[in-house]
């Protein structure tokens, strides 16, 4: 989902900020097909950085010439995604959105979205079975995964457990995430799960981060912020998330990533869908449908390493190396057990890890 060498973040998810920001109308030739009032805009939001440019270069542009359609594209966290689709419901502004699972999740409890059919969604059939939940409501259109990250001319031996972080030798190099982000909460999930058996079961886990407290450096809030401390040695090693870590790699930095292969990682899908009550179904449909397509995942995988959630996608260089999943200990979470948890988290990080 991409989570940097890229301004923050779509993998924040868990922060909870107001409003949807950052409105832009595209302009295409062509007339495509139209709702009743003879539109044929689309209103889509989009993720920032790297992910947004990408997505105005291939996919609208995919789209423009497929349909005829033109974009209006808003830009937004997921948790502003989720607040704008609560507050037009009953006559919705946006007609396609991406969210990770932290708003995906409530808004399919909440009736915002629209249940989608394969029939006209053709390349939901080649989709990987996690891709697509029982109900049916929306679709991962790629995925990310949970890493230890390393400064590779620090660490010459990659770790092999994230329990590596309490290492004495890594006293004052260690960083962590913040509660305030996503991947602070999926970093106490997988802490949990190691030491209990259980994501959702923490307390075994915060008593370990209290351990961990000399040995940290700073609790980052943003992924430009771990890239200068890893990549200037500052800062050793971190958890990270794969697509941001791996777009270093690409680009030389001396970082590299592993999955502990006995403890594993969460697998974190990023997930897109209709609102219920769209006027524009028809471009919405083609749209999902080219979010789906394996040869533009495959141009996703390949220029900003998201993982591909279609099946047929094909895999060279860095993206076959490290979206290759099957040769990974991935775990999927029950997100809905996240949620409920979370605010708890959040008071019990507040009350023993903050300085």
């Amino acid at each position: 989902m991409p989570w940097c060498g890229r301004p923050v973040s779509r993998r924040r998810y868990l922060q909870l900020a107001g409003g949807v920001i950052g409105l832009t109308i595209l302009a295409s030739a062509g007339a495509g097909a139209a709702d009743a009032e003879g539109s044929n805009e689309l209103v889509v939001t989009v993720n920032g950085g790297a992910f947004e440019k990408f997505t105005r270069a291939v996919i609208f542009t995919e789209f423009e010439k497929r349909t005829g359609g033109k974009i209006i594209a808003v830009t937004g966290l997921t948790m502003q995604v989720l607040a704008k689709l609560r507050a037009s419901r009953d006559n919705p502004t946006l007609d396609v959105f991406r969210m990770d699972p932290p708003g995906m999740v409530p808004a399919a409890r909440d009736g915002l979205l629209h249940k989608l059919d394969p029939a006209h969604i053709p390349n939901m059939s080649n989709l990987f079975p996690w891709a697509v939940p029982k109900s049916g409501d929306y679709v991962a259109d790629n995925s990310d995964y949970q890493v230890l990250a390393l400064n590779t001319k620090a660490i010459q031996t990659a770790p092999q457990t994230w329990l590596d972080l309490w290492k004495p030798e890594y006293k004052g190099r260690v960083i962590i995430p913040d509660i305030t982000t996503s991947h602070g909460i999926l970093f106490i999930a997988i802490l949990s799960k190691i030491l209990t058996g259980d994501f959702f079961n923490a307390d075994a886990a915060f008593e370990r981060l209290v351990v961990l407290k000399p040995n940290v450096l700073t609790y980052w809030t943003g992924h430009d912020q771990v890239i200068q401390l890893l990549t200037s040695g500052q800062a050793w090693l971190t958890p990270w998330i794969s697509d941001r870590a791996v777009y270093q790699v690409s680009v030389g930095a001396p970082i590299d990533i592993v999955v502990p292969a006995k403890d594993g990682a969460v697998f974190v899908p990023a997930n897109a869908g209709i609102s219920a009550g769209t006027k524009q179904l028809a471009l919405a449909e083609a749209y999902l449908n080219i979010l789906l397509d394996p040869d533009v995942q495959a141009q996703n995988a390949e220029q900003i390493f998201n993982g591909p959630s279609n099946r047929a996608t094909p895999l060279t260089g860095l993206a076959k190396k490290y979206y290759t999943i099957a040769d990974l200990n991935l775990m999927n979470l029950d997100w809905d057990k996240l949620l409920a948890v979370q605010s708890g988290w959040v008071d019990r990080w507040n009350r023993d890890m903050v300085r």
